[in-house]
């Protein structure tokens, strides 16, 4: 590496940096084999990482450095700054322009440019930077004067406000004061207040507790007296069930027994039912005993106004206000009635929304039969259902032996709906008879003949009962 160059000291960055400027245009210009080996990696570089600051540095020591390329610097200064370096050539004065590039020519120019000229053109630039230190200082004290009177007009401001917030702070805090005396006074009054409802409370608790305990003994007495009812309904509800079972087993006998007895043993057992089912529902039968008590005048008369040959009326039974034909209340009312007949349309039943239209046919009267034997269970009332077309046994036959059931298969030619309209006529007139269907035909026709209707739901819900 050559020396570097002994520069005069004190030499500002602004004129190395005139140099730099020259250097790096070079290194743009020249090829790679005409530059310094320091300057060679910076030729790839673009303007942005020219920029850095470790280029920046090696731009600048390579143009303080002696040396061939030291020469082309002196060249591009002269070609830059022409008029600037003829007239240091030429004259003994200084000539007019920017200080820095005045120095900068004083320093390509070599040694004999170092002295005079070089420190008239540092002078002058100590004078350019001093005389804009002064303008620069001088905006900054005019600004700083500006911003102080500001300050000092905000500081008057905010004092002014401080005091009025004082003053308040000052009359919130006597009409606090007040306050708290007050709130002081009123403490005192509630604390007495307190005391004396404590001792209200107390007293009360007590009261309450002796309540609560002539209570728990009320209800253990009340729980010991509920369980033993609850005991006496499940025995009477057992002799209930076994009565039923009695009075079926005898009326599937019946066919078999001689009638003389069998009437007889059906009295005594449809009796002593009705009796246990009064006595576990008092309320349901006080209607039915009223139109019992009621039925041999209306009969009577009806006998006495009917012309000769002409068959008697059937009557039908109320059900109480608000029940609708959907209700299983509704149809195991009437079916409870003593002597009651309840007559079914099979598939209308079965294929109803909420029947059993899924399954097959064999299906259908299977699960619709078991229904009906827990129907009868129930209620004690005659069941006989009824289905269109030839089933196992022969068309128009009944067949009283299936679970208690009387299963009626039509014959060619006849509906069930035609039956049944039939076996509503036929039935004596003196019986209680439901009819269950969702067949307008059906329905009028039973409705004609005073019987009680019942839609296919009271029978499919009856059994969620």
């Amino acid at each position: 590496m050559p020396e570097a160059l002994s520069y005069p000291e004190g030499i500002p960055e602004e004129v190395i940096s005139v140099l730099t400027a020259c250097a790096e245009s070079l290194l743009r210009e020249l090829d790679v084999a005409d530059l310094p080996a320091p300057l060679r990696p910076l030729k790839r570089f673009n303007p942005r990482r020219l920029g850095t600051a470790t280029a920046r540095a090696t731009l600048r020591r390579v143009a303080l450095d002696a040396g061939p390329f030291r020469s082309r610097i002196e060249e591009r200064v002269g070609e830059r700054y022409s008029d600037v370096a003829e007239a240091l050539r030429q004259g003994t004065v200084l000539p007019d322009g920017p200080a820095d590039q005045l120095a900068a020519c004083c320093l390509a120019l070599g040694p004999d440019y170092w002295q005079e000229p070089l420190r008239a053109a540092l002078a002058r630039l100590g004078n350019v930077a001093l005389a804009q230190e002064e303008a620069a200082s001088a905006r900054c004290q005019a600004k700083l004067r500006d911003e102080l009177e500001s300050v000092r007009s905000r500081m008057r401001d905010d004092l002014a406000k401080a005091e009025g917030r004082r003053k308040r702070f000052q009359e919130e805090a006597e009409e606090l004061s007040s306050k708290v005396r007050s709130l002081q006074a009123d403490l005192r009054r509630e604390s007495r207040i307190s005391r004396e409802a404590e001792g209200s409370v107390r007293t009360a608790e007590a009261a309450r507790e002796a309540a609560e305990e002539r209570e728990g003994r009320e209800t253990r007495r009340l729980k010991a007296g509920l369980d033993a009812a609850r005991e006496e309904v499940l025995r009477l509800k057992s002799e209930l069930e076994a009565s039923h079972r009695v009075e079926r087993d005898l009326r599937e006998e019946r066919a078999a027994a001689p009638p003389a007895e069998v009437t007889g043993a059906l009295g005594d057992i449809e009796s002593a039912v009705r009796a246990l089912r009064e006595h576990l529902e008092p309320g349901r039968f006080q209607e039915e005993r009223i139109k019992a008590e009621d039925m041999p005048r209306r009969n009577s008369k009806s006998r006495e106004s009917a012309p000769s040959g002409s068959q008697r009326g059937r009557t039908r039974r109320r059900v109480p206000r608000g029940v609708d034909e959907d209700d299983p209340g509704s149809l195991e009312l009437i079916a409870s009635m003593p002597n009651a007949w309840v007559l079914v349309d099979g598939y209308n039943v079965t294929k109803h929304p909420e029947g059993f239209a899924g399954v097959p046919l064999e299906a259908q009267r299977t699960r619709l039969v078991a229904l009906l034997e827990s129907f009868r269970r129930r209620t004690g009332a005659e069941v006989e259902v009824v289905f269109d077309g030839q089933g196992p046994l022969a068309p128009g036959v009944a067949r009283p032996v299936v679970r208690g059931i009387r299963v009626v298969f039509t014959e060619a030619g006849e509906s069930a709906d035609a039956y049944l309209m039939r076996r509503v006529r036929e039935l004596d007139p003196d019986l209680p008879v439901a009819v269950v269907s969702a067949d307008r035909e059906v329905r009028d026709a039973a409705e004609i003949a005073g019987a009680n209707l019942a839609r296919p739901p009271a029978l499919l819900r009856s059994e969620r009962r």
